[in-house]
C-alpha cells in the first residue's frame, strides 16, 4: 500500500468517526439550559377563589445525548412578589436550611426529534422522579418540543402539571403559611408551568 493510500485511508477514518459521533444535524451533543430565555413558575389558590402566580429565579437543566434529563431548582430563589411571603415560603414551606434544592431527573429524548425543521414542533413525554423536601415521587409531563433554530430547542407543557403538596410532606408548611396569613384555606394541588429553552454547541 502506497504512502498516499495510507494517508487517504486515515483521513477517511477520521472523517467517518467525526460524522458518526456528531449524528444527524449534530443532535448527539448535550443540551444546556438558556436561563435568560427560560422560566419556571407555580400557582396557589387561597381562600378558595384567589389565585396567585409565583416563580423561581434560579434553576438549571441539562439533557444528555442519551436523553438523560436533569432539572435542579434553588428553592431559596422563590419569588412571590411579596418579600415577607418569600421569607415565609423559604422558612416554613420549603425549609431551605435543610432542603435547599429540588431536583427532577428523568428522560427526555431530544435526539428523537433531530429531523424537526426550524419552527416545527412535536409532542413528547417527560417522565422522571421529583425529589423535594426529602421525599420523592414520580412525575409525568406531556410536553411540546419546538425547534427554534439549528442549535436551540424549546420544551413547553402541553397539559397542566400538578404537584400534590401532601406527596412531599409539605402539608404542615402550607398550614403554617395559612395561619400566618390569616386565611381560611390554601389549596394543596399546585399547578406548575415551565418554558425551557436548551442550547448546544454547533
Amino acid at each position: 500500500m502506497s504512502l498516499a493510500t495510507i494517508r487517504q485511508t486515515r483521513l477517511f477514518l477520521v472523517v467517518a468517526g467525526l460524522l458518526l459521533g456528531a449524528g444527524p444535524a449534530g443532535w448527539a451533543a448535550d443540551w444546556t439550559l438558556a436561563p435568560d430565555a427560560s422560566s419556571l413558575s407555580f400557582g396557589s389558590v387561597k381562600a378558595d377563589t384567589v389565585g396567585e402566580s409565583h416563580r423561581f429565579k434560579s434553576f438549571d437543566a441539562t439533557v444528555g445525548d442519551d436523553g438523560a434529563f436533569s432539572l435542579t431548582i434553588d428553592l431559596a430563589s422563590v419569588e412571590t412578589g411579596i418579600d415577607i411571603r418569600n421569607q415565609r415560603m423559604r422558612e416554613f414551606l420549603f425549609e431551605v436550611g435543610e432542603f435547599s434544592k429540588a431536583q427532577l431527573t428523568g428522560t427526555l429524548d431530544l435526539a428523537a426529534y433531530r429531523d424537526l425543521a426550524v419552527g416545527a414542533m412535536a409532542e413528547a413525554d417527560l417522565t422522571g422522579t421529583l425529589s423535594l423536601h426529602g421525599m420523592a415521587s414520580d412525575i409525568q409531563a406531556a410536553v411540546t418540543v419546538v425547534r427554534l433554530d439549528q442549535n436551540r430547542v424549546g420544551v413547553f407543557p402541553r397539559q397542566i402539571v400538578f404537584i400534590n403538596t401532601e406527596a412531599f410532606g409539605l402539608t404542615d408548611g402550607v398550614d403554617k403559611l395559612r395561619q400566618l396569613a390569616g386565611l381560611p384555606s390554601i389549596t394543596g394541588a399546585v399547578p406548575v408551568s415551565f418554558n425551557l429553552v436548551f442550547t448546544r454547541e454547533g
